[in-house]
């Protein structure tokens, strides 16, 4: 064998091992190329999750906001309508309020059916905590609206105690779902 066939033969099975080496060049790049979609994927993925959760939250916690505002509309109608019985729209204006409150309490069980659907168990039986708590404002206001006129401080008493604990468990929702979100 000539000088010049061995050269011929040395740049092919040169060539030849290029094209195998940048064939696992390209092979090992695509690899890393799918792995960084699949990381990108999943992040977003997550991140959606993580949104969908937070907006869950928000809607559950304005549900309750909305029911501590009509507790308050109630209290504040029936107490214009004790002071004012003749008044022409005092008693229409406290059944509204009354309707109002009760819808706001059916609009917070609501939501907090439709969070367990988005959230991790540890996060609904915190929302369940604050439910049990709208119930307890619930109860007492239907307490002070139909107590006679010797229960009233009474009922009154239990009012202001369960917004009291309606307050703390809004301030204490907050506050574990934030710590969950960032955890």
């Amino acid at each position: 064998m000539d000088a010049a066939m061995q050269g011929v033969l040395i740049g092919a099975a040169a060539t030849a091992l290029g094209g195998v080496l940048a064939w696992f060049g390209a092979k090992t790049q695509a690899k890393s190329a799918l792995r960084a979609v699949e990381m990108q994927a999943r992040a977003q993925r997550d991140d959606g999750l993580w949104q969908m959760r937070r907006d869950a939250h928000a809607v559950f916690l304005r549900s309750v906001e909305t029911f501590r505002s009509a507790t308050a509309q109630v209290i504040a109608c029936q107490d214009f309508a004790d002071d004012h019985p003749r008044h022409e729209r005092a008693r229409s204006d406290f059944d509204r309020a009354f309707d109002q409150f009760e819808a706001a309490f059916k609009e917070v069980h609501h939501e907090c059916s439709v969070l367990a659907l988005s959230v991790e168990d540890k996060e609904e039986r915190a929302a369940r905590v604050l439910g049990a708590r709208v119930d307890e404002c619930f109860e007492a206001m239907g307490r002070r609206v139909g107590a006679a006129e010797g229960e009233r401080m009474s009922a009154e008493t239990a009012l202001d105690a369960s917004t009291a604990a309606l307050a703390r468990g809004i301030r204490e929702y907050v506050t574990g779902v934030r710590a969950i979100l960032k955890g």
